[in-house]
């Protein structure tokens, strides 16, 4: 395998995750999928029955000139492959998690973050940038004569992607966060949305008190909100503030959650359950509200014992 280079590369595993999310009513299971575009007005449009294997994919994404042949390919693949071990054998049991078992489950996460062509082309378009500034200083006092600085930008295009899914893996600073998981059985029913969504890119950062920020998120900000479905019943929440464990999730913040699976969509959403139109209505016109400020109000309502 490692001689030579696989073609079709998942960004979003197939057997690690979008399969959780397939139909398998069908005679082949399928996950529906629709197109959604913020940039045109928010809507939900088209529906379409496919396959995960045909979802997600594209050519040598992961190959870089700095790394030998399927490197990447294959740490992707052993991260996978010990997060479903985890997801079979306690999350979806409810089991506590062990200090191995949380890390297995945050690399996942980082890597599922990193891993999008989203992510390719922001470092990318970030790099063309600057070379774009190195080249109109060349014209101006070097007679166009390229410089050695803007051929170490031209080289660091081609491995940026690559090299930083590496370094986000290696540095993994989700793990030091609290996890959460939320439970939607009790809800959940076809019929009015009572299910976890997800999307291609199904990583989902929030912080309330930086919404009117112009900067990122920190990765360790008290108030961080990391919210992933993981399946359509089970979604990680993972948070700076000691909330861990399981705990069932309202039918309030299912369409909450998958709210912002609409909003940090770039193209696609997928569902286990074809979406109808009064589903995507209740899904779209909601304020964004916080999953930290819900779990700190029930936590005053125990300790004053109203619950």
């Amino acid at each position: 395998m490692s001689g030579h280079r696989t073609k079709g590369e998942h960004y979003i595993p197939r057997a690690a995750y979008l399969e959780h999310f397939a139909d398998d009513s069908q005679k082949k299971p399928v996950l529906w999928v629709y197109e959604f575009d913020n940039n045109i007005g928010i809507r939900i449009e088209g529906e379409k029955g496919i396959p995960a294997r045909q979802l997600c994919k594209e050519t040598y994404l992961y190959e870089s000139p700095n790394q030998p042949v399927n490197t990447l390919e294959q740490m992707l693949h052993k991260v996978e492959d010990a997060y479903l071990d985890v997801l079979r054998t306690a999350i979806l049991l409810k089991k506590p998690l062990t200090a191995r078992d949380k890390y297995r489950v945050a690399l996942f996460i980082t890597t599922l973050e990193t891993r999008l062509p989203a992510m390719r082309d922001n470092l990318q378009g970030t790099l063309g940038d600057i070379e774009s500034k190195v080249q109109a200083m060349e014209d101006q006092f070097a007679n166009g004569e390229e410089t050695e600085t803007h051929r170490d930008i031209k080289e660091a295009k081609h491995s940026i992607f690559a090299d930083g899914v590496m370094i986000a893996a290696e540095l993994n600073v989700l793990q030091h966060l609290d996890f959460l998981f939320m439970d939607n059985s009790t809800f959940y029913d076809p019929s009015v949305g009572g299910f976890f969504i997800t999307s291609d890119h199904p990583v989902m950062r929030y912080d309330f008190t930086l919404m009117n920020g112009f900067g990122g998120i920190p990765p360790l900000s008290d108030t961080i909100e990391v919210i992933v479905p993981l399946t359509p019943k089970v979604a990680l929440f993972a948070n700076n503030r000691g909330l861990s464990g399981y705990e069932d999730i309202h039918p309030n913040f299912i369409m909450e959650l998958n709210n912002r699976v609409l909003c940090y969509s770039r193209s696609r959403i997928f569902a286990p359950h074809p979406l109808s139109d009064a589903i995507c209505d209740r899904m779209l016109s909601r304020s964004r509200q916080s999953f930290i400020l819900e779990y700190m109000r029930r936590e005053e309502d125990r300790d004053s014992g109203q619950v």
